[in-house]
This record gives C-alpha cells, sequence and structure tokens, in this order.
C-alpha cells in the first residue's frame, strides 16, 4: 500500500 495515497488528502485537502 502507498502511504502517500493516504497522505495525500492530509497534506492537500484544499486541493482534493
Amino acid at each position: 500500500m502507498s502511504l502517500i495515497l493516504l497522505l495525500a488528502p492530509l497534506l492537500h485537502p484544499l486541493d482534493g
């Protein structure tokens, strides 16, 4: 599993 996919929305919730 890619942690990036899980952290992505946490790092930039405004983007997506």
